[in-house]
């Protein structure tokens, strides 16, 4: 008989009131009973398993039957909420009293088949399933028939027969689907689609976990449609989209707590610490790993325990801590050895590999490794392991031809790029020029909507860090024949998109608030644990944090940020024709687009829509040892410009006319071209142009600099339309920085449009400031060159980071930052530069004017004063900014004062 649940409530509220049946026949209030408690466990299962406890007392004194629906209510219960132990006595106890009754007893030795799985008893597993099995032969029900599939073919997706077990699960589905039970054919959609996806069958998975998804929600089986949804995350991960499978995995774990999940909670966890892993961030991988294993190692779950010290110990050793990398290693081996799972066997052995010290005991492990992935049908595995293999030159055949059997490397990204970049180099290495670009244009090609679609924050410059990156191996190889192809590798090698803001109008949305608060808690604790370091008049600020607890925030804050972010704010940048981009810019002014590879240093100079090339074979040992002695004359200068009021000079000029002489005079520019534009890369992404000194004169005297990320971020940057006049000022942290008043006198002096000051300036101000034709701001910066993204500004209550700047959408002419280091970018060739102008930039300014280094009050304060008595004057932007340096270098000889900032942006 069917029940609602209302029914179902009241005559199960009656029992547990009265302990009578209250007129009702035993098998209606077992029927009720076993309605109820399913019902209750898709919405909230603590509350369901309290329900089912309360039960089995009660039913002590009850008919055979009564018991035997509390005890089975119970253990189903306790089943759901990962109480193996528990779950397993009261199955027991209900088959016990359910002696003559061989349908019952036999339908819960096919639940204990579940049960002893996740104890890990796979005897007593495989023993249930063929009693079981046997008893609905000999009654001739096919449906349970069907239903023991299901659950032996959940042991073998256990056991990596995946299969075989993919097999069960369809030929269960169809008899389903056969007669109608659409729940029971969506349970077998879900496991069917498991699997699959351990087979590299994506599309089919993702159908398949939809279907599911679609009927769960349509019976109103919450839990089970969370389920699917967690399993498509999964999926998501594999493809590559690791920005959705964040978000989708924030959203299953909410809900699993919610309902009262603890196994997959962890389980969320655990693949949370994948996730990070395939991004490369080992800390927070290592962070979730350890947080996974003790919630597995609560309840009891050695099998996931396992998985979670495998991925602990992945982290550990990469990170160097290579202790806690063995132990944790050495658990995940002990447990993998004696439950005979041979894929996380393999994955043990492949670690061992990764971090073995000599040759011979590295091959004797990837050997191990791939032999264990072979026997547990782990195409993915087998491929990392074949990808590695094909490094050795002479193994190097074998390897791809095992590589060209597998499904995985089809469809797995990274996976995918790393056997195109293979298969190119190989074909280079043969003379087969064509063939080895189409392979590693399809590589990077694969690469690219991988990083296009991960969020700014924390995760798009690690994705491919270590991956064998093709762009470079492109640039080289169309270099001669095809210049412009080769520069529009470069170009994508800087980029793969720009991210526009998180729109505003998710303001009250609750993830955007938990943002704002993790950034607010953040800027607190960088305040309460900031010092002053020496009031020598610089516009800095030492800053003495905790460093674990402040990487914990921003771990948290990282995660915070993900289910905010949305790929389709992408700005549409990505999709742009740069050729003709290109062509069409460098008529109005010459662009300096640099690549920099492992030894090479390439410009590619565009100039009235031609373009020329100059290659610097080696260049990077060079301009490295040049950037570093620049770097100590800097400081030198910096220090006695604030002892005794004078640089000596002398040194300066020779590092800048080496670095003009070897940078600059090869590149044979024109003196009448006057704007130039800038797109540098790695080492020269902090160079300060107009310092740079090229047959007796300093750039800066002939050309006009402007700077920018990308091509496609100084396009953007030239979209931005800018309707206000008004300025606002901004003054920061100033108390040792007297000159910073002058700076505001300038602007009030110098402006001809309403002036807004906000002193102190405290983050709401600056946040909630709407825009305007300037944003200026005066006082202390911090650069974190760890993670660019909190460099921060620094205001009355604490800093503003530049992962602010991700939730503010505001388009401004230019915004000045006053302040040290602001202009710096932290990059490494194929990683893409970040900092505070490239947030800026992001946020919808058209031009931001920053600095390069550490600079003094008075001579900053005397460039803002010249600077904008120009552009209010009527000069353009980068002229202004040019007479200011010119201005400033009749005061103060060395750089280090005059060539300080720059403009970046639009230019204009």
């Amino acid at each position: 008989m069917a029940y609602s649940q209302t029914t179902s409530e009241q005559i199960v509220a009656d029992f547990l009131r009265t302990g009578n049946t209250n007129g009702h026949a035993a098998n209606e209030l077992a029927d009720a009973i076993d309605h109820l408690v399913l019902a209750k466990s898709q919405e909230d299962l603590r509350a369901a398993l309290r329900m089912a406890r309360k039960l089995v007392a009660r039913a002590q004194l009850s008919p055979r039957r009564i018991r035997v629906s509390a005890y089975r209510a119970h253990a189903r219960a306790a089943h759901l909420s990962s109480r193996w132990a528990e779950a397993e006595a009261s199955y027991l106890k209900a088959r016990a009293l359910a002696n003559g009754e061989p349908m019952t007893r036999a339908r819960i030795d096919r639940t204990l088949i579940d049960i002893y799985m996740y104890l890990e008893n796979y005897r007593e597993a495989r023993k249930r399933a063929s009693q079981a099995l046997r008893t609905f032969e000999r009654l001739g029900d096919h449906r349970e028939i069907a239903k023991v599939k299901v659950n032996y073919a959940n042991l073998l997706h256990r056991q990596d027969r995946h299969s075989d077990a993919e097999r069960l699960y369809r030929e269960a589905a169809e008899y389903f689907t056969s007669i109608n039970d659409e729940l029971a054919a969506a349970r077998c959609l879900f496991n069917q689609a498991n699997t699959l996806v351990q087979l590299f069958d994506f599309r089919q998975a993702e159908i398949l976990y939809k279907k599911s998804e679609a009927i769960y929600l349509k019976h109103n089986h919450q839990l089970d449609a969370v389920d699917a949804a967690w399993g498509l995350s999964w999926l998501y991960m594999l493809q590559g989209r690791f920005h959705i499978a964040l978000t989708e995995l924030h959203a299953c774990e909410e809900q699993y707590r919610r309902i009262g999940v603890p196994l997959r909670v962890a389980s969320c966890e655990l693949d949370r610490a994948e996730v990070y892993l395939n991004l490369n961030l080992y800390t927070a991988a290592l962070d979730a790993a350890r947080r996974a294993e003790r919630m597995f190692a609560r309840l009891a779950t050695g099998y996931e325990a396992g998985k979670a010290a495998l991925y602990r110990a992945q982290a550990a050793f990469v990170l160097h801590k290579r202790r806690e990398g063995k132990a944790a290693l050495q658990r995940a081996t002990t447990v993998f050895s004696n439950a005979r799972n041979y894929g996380f066997l393999g994955t043990a052995c492949f670690l061992a590999y990764q971090f073995a010290g000599n040759k011979t005991e590295r091959n004797r492990h990837l050997r191990r490794a791939r032999r264990c992935f072979a026997k547990a049908q782990l195409p993915l595995w087998q491929a990392i392991c074949d990808l590695h293999t094909a490094r050795n030159a002479t193994r190097r055949a074998a390897a791809l031809a095992h590589l060209k059997r597998n499904p995985a490397v089809k469809v797995v990204p990274h996976l995918f790029a790393a056997w195109q970049t293979i298969l190119g180099d190989r074909e280079a290495a043969l003379g087969h020029n064509a063939k080895a670009i189409n392979h590693w244009a399809r590589a990077a090609d694969r690469l690219d909507r991988i990083r296009a679609a991960l969020p700014p924050i924390g995760f798009r410059d690690t994705f491919a860090r270590d991956l064998a990156r093709p762009h470079s191996r492109l640039v080289n190889a169309e270099l001669e024949s095809r210049p412009m192809t080769a520069a529009i590798w470069s170009e994508r090698n800087k980029t793969a998109g720009i991210w526009s803001p998180i729109t505003s109008g998710h303001e009250h949305h609750p993830y955007r608030e938990t943002v704002t608060r993790r950034l607010r808690e953040l800027s607190e604790y960088v305040a309460a644990f900031s010092r002053y370091y020496g009031g020598i008049g610089e516009r800095s600020l030492g800053v003495v944090p905790a460093r674990r607890v402040m990487a914990s925030l921003q771990r948290e804050l990282m995660v915070a940020m993900v289910p905010c972010e949305n790929a389709d704010v992408v700005s549409d940048e990505r999709g742009v024709d740069l050729v003709a981009a290109f062509r069409k810019q460098s008529q109005r002014k010459t662009i300096i687009q640099f690549h920099v590879s492992d030894n090479d240093v390439i410009a590619f100079v565009h100039r009235r829509g031609r373009l020329r090339i100059h290659k610097w074979p080696f260049g990077t040992h060079h301009l490295s040892r040049l950037v570093r002695q620049w770097r100590v004359i800097l400081e030198d200068n910096a220090l006695s410009s604030v002892l005794t009021g004078v640089a000596d000079i002398a040194d300066e000029h020779r590092v800048l006319c080496a670095l003009g002489e070897y940078l600059w005079a090869p590149l044979e520019i024109n003196r009448t071209d006057t704007d130039i534009l800038v797109l540098p890369e790695g080492l020269l992404t902090n160079i300060p142009w107009l310092a740079l000194r090229c047959h007796g004169a300093a750039l800066g005297e002939i050309h006009r600099f402007s700077i920018a990320p990308s091509l496609r971020h100084f396009l953007a940057a030239r979209r931005h339309k800018v309707r206000k006049r008004d300025i606002r000022a901004f003054v920061g942290k100033s108390e040792d920085l007297p000159a910073i008043e002058k700076d505001i006198q300038a602007l009030r002096r110098h402006a001809d449009t309403a002036l807004h000051v906000y002193k102190p300036c405290r983050r709401d101000d600056l946040l909630g400031a709407e825009a305007a034709a300037i944003w200026h701001f005066s006082g202390h910066a911090l650069l974190d060159k760890e993670n660019p993204f909190y460099s921060a500004l620094l205001l009355d209550d604490g800093p503003l980071f530049a992962a602010d700047l991700r939730l503010q959408q505001k388009h401004i002419g230019l915004v000045t930052l006053a302040a040290c280091q602001t202009g710096v970018s932290v990059a490494l060739p194929g990683e893409e530069s970040t900092g505070l102008v490239r947030s800026f930039l992001e946020m919808g300014a058209r031009n931001v004017l920053a600095g390069h280094w550490p600079v003094a009050d008075k001579s900053a304060s005397m460039y803002m004063n010249c600077f904008y008595k120009e552009l209010f004057s009527g000069a353009t932007l980068t002229e202004a900014a040019r007479r200011a340096s010119v201005a400033v270098r009749e005061r103060f000889a060395s750089a280090y004062h005059w060539a300080a900032f720059a403009v970046f942006g639009a230019g204009s």
